[in-house]
């Protein structure tokens, strides 16, 4: 029984259908812009299907230059969605310029120069070559995202440049393997078997892609203290123990600054829990803004904070600790309806015979007691 290749291609449009659905209502109701382009990027390659599986019903405009412009767009937004996801800036005059210069060529090869190899070697060496940056692309993640993650949308892409680089070696070799659109040779049906299967899986390594996206801002919510934007205990406890690690495996310099605002309780109760709120986020800021990037500072609870000093030698440590007191006075004088506030810390350097972080952490807690016992808004070495 002879294969009918039009009713072959709109089953795989309704196959590609049925997750581009799924994509698009999870891009409707998340709102980011990658997850938008990956969406559409479905949908044009679907239509550009559904345009291949009408050939001959409908003009050639729309079945050969139309289905490869909508797949021309599909090439594009695919691109565009990695770049957004990976946080890269856009190539927008560049993919919209030679996304136009495809579409023109297709009308060239269509209608001027009639060519249909040239086609298939012009369609194939654009999806080649998206789909390796895009694998480049999401390669780069594998620092931030697990390999389980990348796995579906790595393969997806990978499932591309190969059918792709496979119809360009037939190009060279018989013309393409065919000189019809509609053939039914073996070479072409696995062509399509193949771009349906990566078309799918892609659709589910979006949204693989998308879930880890959420889980990775799920866990900085949860380690993260929703007033001062530090790190709060939780986050504070897991980058410590990598940092103690660190210095042990390593022999780095750590120094401990813990942190106290002075008469705290007092503000509270003179001037209510919203000029303490206030109190505590311009700390935050102060801390954010006076640390090394790399320097861990969290928000323990209440009004006590920590600083870890990475790779500093206790010098630097006091010295990062009198630039914090200095600069909270300072804020506090500079903005005349602020509650007047001050800070005492504690200093505290990992010695090589301590036996965890806590004996650090508790040294530099004690600094910080006799801090506040000799008058507060000092800072006290432990």
């Amino acid at each position: 029984m002879e294969l009918h290749l039009p009713s072959i291609l709109l089953q795989a449009a309704l196959a590609t259908a049925a997750v581009t659905l799924g994509v698009g209502l999870v891009a409707l109701r998340a709102r980011r812009p990658y997850l938008g382009d990956w969406a559409l990027s479905l949908c044009t390659a679907l239509v550009g299907m559904v345009l291949f599986g009408l050939r001959g019903v409908v003009p050639d405009w729309l079945s050969v230059v139309g289905a490869n412009a909508f797949f021309t767009c599909s090439l594009a937004l695919t691109l565009s969605g990695h770049l957004r996801f990976a946080g890269l800036q856009l190539w927008p005059r560049t993919m919209v310029g030679t996304s136009l210069a495809l579409v023109l060529a297709y009308v060239v090869l269509t209608y001027v120069h009639p060519s249909y190899p040239l086609r298939v070697a012009l369609f194939n060496s654009s999806l080649a070559v998206v789909s390796l940056l895009c694998c480049g692309l999401l390669w780069d993640q594998r620092q931030r995202l697990s390999l389980v993650t990348l796995a579906m949308p790595l393969v997806a892409h990978g499932l591309q440049a190969l059918v792709a680089f496979a119809r360009l070696g037939l190009t060279v070799l018989d013309g393409g393997g065919s000189q019809e659109l509609l053939s039914t040779s073996i070479p072409h049906m696995l062509a399509i078997m193949v771009n349906t299967l990566a078309a799918m899986a892609m659709g589910f390594g979006f949204m693989a892609l998308h879930s880890a996206r959420l889980m990775e801002a799920l866990e900085a919510q949860a380690a993260t203290d929703a007033l001062t934007g530090l790190l709060n205990r939780r986050g504070f406890d897991g980058a410590a123990s990598q940092e103690w690690r660190r210095h042990q495996r390593a022999g780095k310099s750590l120094a401990v600054l813990m942190i106290d605002v002075d008469h705290f309780k007092r503000l509270n109760d003179k001037q209510g829990h919203a000029a303490g709120d206030a109190a505590l986020r311009q700390l935050g800021a102060v801390v954010q803004q006076h640390i090394r990037p790399y320097d861990v500072a969290a928000r323990l609870g209440g009004e006590e904070f920590c600083v870890l000093v990475v790779d500093g030698a206790l010098p630097a440590a006091l010295q990062t600790a009198e630039r914090l007191r200095l600069a909270v006075q300072e804020a506090s004088r500079s903005e005349p309806s602020a509650a007047a506030v001050t800070i005492s810390v504690g200093v505290s350097e990992a010695l090589p015979d301590d036996p965890s972080l806590a004996a650090v952490m508790a040294r530099a807690d004690a600094a910080l007691y006799r801090a506040k016992q000799a008058g507060r808004n000092r800072v006290e070495l432990a």
